[in-house]
């Protein structure tokens, strides 16, 4: 048995019995593996394996407490993966701090994001179309999906705020009253949204997509703002992405642009916000 990077912080000898309890994974083979994925910030995921199936275990921070029902999320995923756009979801505990999934090697995604590949030309081009398209497979999706609560998702992060700068309290204030103005306009064009679509979390064209935390029913053009901001594109990239949606989704290429623009502002703030409450200084993920 190897147990790398399993820390007592996570209690690792429950965890192991909570494997072989719900026979997801045989603990006692002699090729039982279980160690740590270095990604996201707040998270800690690991790759558990027996030698005849592998899987994906997350363990949620004790320290953060967001508005999400994760009982929703993994009916929806459920949904997601009979669809063939989110890994099989396998086990949710009783107290939703651990919750294990499908493992789907990571093909497209990952290598199209290597660093010196992304840098040329045709890599940028590929970014892009990778997630045009799977922002407009994952909005094209009808499944059963919560409201994503974002004015709680800010809530929250104010609240860890501990002295927030005058010009940041005017700054809540003026994009809550505009995003339930644009709320009450919009909800009845909501659609799925992943609300995290890094370019890491696509598998591949047309594939799993992974890490559906954050997932619910919302504005796309929300969400494509987000998706920008995470992959940090410039602007000549966004204008790409929002032309390639467009094409995609049947749309006027104007009006996407505009309503990505209009929202840019308000995941700008959700991230500034976040950055703020854990003392950091970039993206969520």
């Amino acid at each position: 048995m190897r147990t790398k990077h399993l820390n007592d912080e996570l209690d690792g000898s429950s965890i192991l019995r909570m494997l072989q309890k719900y026979e997801l994974a045989n603990i006692h083979s002699p090729d039982f593996e279980i160690t740590r994925i270095v990604c996201g910030a707040i998270n800690r995921n690991f790759k558990v394996s027996d030698g005849s199936k592998t899987l994906l275990l997350k363990a949620f921070s004790n320290n953060t407490t967001l508005p999400i029902n994760r009982r929703q999320v993994f009916s929806m995923q459920e949904e997601l993966a009979i669809l063939g756009f989110a890994p099989v979801p396998l086990f949710l505990s009783d107290d939703f701090k651990i919750y294990c999934e499908q493992w789907i090697d990571i093909g497209q995604g990952v290598e199209i994001a290597e660093k010196d590949y992304a840098k040329t030309k045709q890599g940028v081009a590929k970014i892009i179309d990778t997630l045009a398209e799977a922002l407009f497979n994952v909005h094209s999706s009808y499944v059963s999906a919560p409201i994503i609560p974002l004015v709680e998702h800010w809530e929250i992060y104010w609240q860890k705020i501990k002295h927030p700068k005058q010009q940041l309290r005017e700054k809540y204030k003026l994009v809550k009253l505009q995003w339930q103005q644009y709320f009450d306009q919009y909800k009845d064009q909501f659609v799925l949204c992943h609300n995290d679509l890094h370019i890491d979390h696509i598998s591949f064209s047309n594939g799993p997509i992974f890490d559906w935390e954050y997932a619910g029913l919302g504005s796309r053009y929300f969400d494509i703002a987000s998706c920008c901001a995470i992959n940090n594109l410039n602007q000549a990239d966004i204008l790409n992405l929002c032309c390639c949606y467009a094409h995609l989704a049947n749309k006027d290429v104007q009006e996407v642009i505009d309503n990505v623009q209009e929202t840019s502002a308000m995941v700008a703030f959700t991230y500034e916000l976040w950055s703020e409450s854990v003392g950091k200084t970039d993206n969520p993920e």
